[in-house]
């Protein structure tokens, strides 16, 4: 069975995916398809002990021998990061959109971790945070963030980011 992932249809470059977590079980198909749909970079906030816990610890290398790059941003489930570290990992990834790339975060169900970045990065060629909630819940089928104060997160971070 083919791993749900979900483009976000807007107008940006590059391509943008918010997925849940892939299976531990079917792992390798899993990163293939993402492969297939034109995945470059995953990305990953799920904390250490939940990849130990979901058996996701060879992620990172099976997407290395698809050619996929990997990077990690480890938020606790329901919760906020680090804001400065946040900003800087948003603005490492905005190049790979503007180079074309495409671009999947996921955390464990793919709503509120990976809701705030994928939130955060579409903000910056869509514009206003409500317009950019509104694409990414179409598109997951779900609303996100998952909680309010992930929200303010989101606003106060593109505020901060773009103005």
């Amino acid at each position: 069975m083919k791993p749900s992932i979900y483009p976000i249809e807007a107008n940006y470059p590059g391509r943008l995916f918010i997925m849940p977590k892939p299976s531990g079980e079917w792992l390798q198909e899993d990163i293939h398809h993402y492969k297939s749909m034109g995945v470059d970079l995953v990305i990953s906030m799920l904390e250490h002990e939940e990849i130990e816990e979901l058996s996701l610890q060879n992620e990172r290398r099976l997407c290395a021998e698809m050619l996929i790059q990997f990077l990690n941003l480890p938020i606790p489930d329901r919760g906020l990061p680090n804001k400065v570290d946040f900003i800087e990992f948003t603005k490492s990834i905005r190049p790979y959109l503007l180079q074309n790339k495409g671009v999947a975060v996921h955390c464990r169900a793919g709503i509120g971790r990976s809701g705030m970045l994928v939130c955060t990065l579409l903000a910056s060629f869509v514009g206003s945070v409500s317009t950019t909630i509104d694409i990414v819940s179409h598109a997951r089928g779900v609303s996100v963030p998952d909680t309010d104060a992930q929200l303010k997160f989101i606003e106060t971070v593109v505020q901060e980011l773009y103005g």
